[in-house]
């Protein structure tokens, strides 16, 4: 993991709980993590997005935003409830990727838009039983 430059916070995500997991790819995402800030994060925004990669293109959809918050030194606590991923307009052989669900921080620091976390779930979407079923692999399981 890169250190971030000194004048900028650690983020450490202590615990990830998404469910459900091992679904249909349609399910709702409630996905809600403990992390930490060493610096207070003023203005931060929290945002979702699943990433279908394939060989000739990025697909990014953008599942949801939190509103933007401040949070104070120490140990926090967000949410992202999703209710359905919306898959509408892929193709089924462009689904069954690898892809990734990533949980982003941005802050606003000197009127620039800085990333300080992108928090990224593996994501395999496999073909049971004739169903696109989404299985999650959490980074903090052992």
């Amino acid at each position: 993991m890169e250190t971030p430059p000194p004048d900028l916070p650690v983020i450490q995500v202590r615990t990830a709980n998404l469910v459900p997991n091992e679904c249909p790819i349609n399910e709702r995402i409630d996905l809600a993590f403990d992390f930490s800030t060493d610096k207070p994060l003023i203005n931060a925004v929290w945002r979702l997005k699943f990433i279908i990669d394939v060989s000739y293109r990025r697909h990014v959809v953008e599942l949801t935003t939190l509103p933007a918050r401040d949070f104070p030194v120490g140990d926090h606590h967000v949410e992202f409830h999703v209710p359905s991923l919306d898959t509408t307009g892929f193709k089924q052989d462009t689904l069954l990727n690898v892809g990734m669900l990533t949980a982003s921080l941005n802050i606003t620091k000197d009127g620039a838009d800085l990333n300080i976390l992108d928090f990224n779930m593996v994501t395999q979407i496999m073909k049971k039983g004739g169903q696109l079923i989404r299985s999650v692999l959490n980074p903090l399981d052992e």
